[in-house]
């Protein structure tokens, strides 16, 4: 981003838009440094948890997602079989669906 805000400096006939272009060059490049790499590691660390709060309301409003699905013995002896030798296949259209 720095090298295209910063083209407009050198190409441009517009004196506005070559103000504009360094502004925006210099914005994107105390933003990449100061800002991402400097200060907010250390607020993050000086926070610590409380960096991770979230509100009750907020956390009632969002659902709750996970990787792990907790599935009792019974219900699982009840799903279908997954092992493609344990079917058996009476019609030949019946291959493309499994």
């Amino acid at each position: 981003m720095i090298c295209v805000f910063g083209s407009s400096v050198i190409g441009d006939e517009v004196h506005g838009l070559k103000v504009l272009g360094l502004g925006l060059a210099a914005s994107a490049l105390i933003d990449a440094t100061l800002v991402r790499m400097v200060l907010v590691p250390s607020v993050r660390e000086l926070l610590g948890r409380i960096n991770w709060w979230m509100p009750s309301w907020l956390d009632r409003a969002v659902p709750h997602l996970g990787t792990e699905v907790d599935v009792s013995p019974v219900e699982l002896l009840a799903l279908p079989s997954t092992n493609r030798a344990d079917r058996t296949l009476s019609n030949p259209s019946d291959l493309w669906s499994a």
